[in-house]
């Protein structure tokens, strides 16, 4: 199985808007849901996992629900840092 691990656990503080630019909507779509439809919809990606900022989860299930995301398997909580986000994505990836 081939899962595709996306890394969305930032805040996005230097972005100076109101949301994580991974939230951002560009024409009338999160960033972030273009990332994951990429993976969506390639043949050779079975699974993905988003690891997330701890306060946009339900963000991101809603996201998920509204565009049909099938392949959205897991969602991990973003850590303090980017390692510590990247090693919550894998805990999270092992653990299931």
């Amino acid at each position: 199985m081939i899962t595709a691990l996306i890394l969305a656990g930032g805040i996005g503080s230097r972005v100076g808007m109101n949301c994580p630019k991974q939230f951002i909507e560009v024409l009338g779509k999160p960033v972030l849901a273009y990332t994951i439809e990429l993976y969506q919809n390639h043949p050779d990606i079975d699974a993905i996992e988003v690891v997330c900022h701890t306060n946009w989860i339900d963000y991101l299930y809603n996201m998920i629900q509204k565009y049909n995301f099938t392949k959205v398997i897991w969602i991990a909580h973003g850590g303090n840092t980017f390692q510590e986000s990247v090693m919550h994505g894998f805990i999270t990836y092992q653990a299931n």
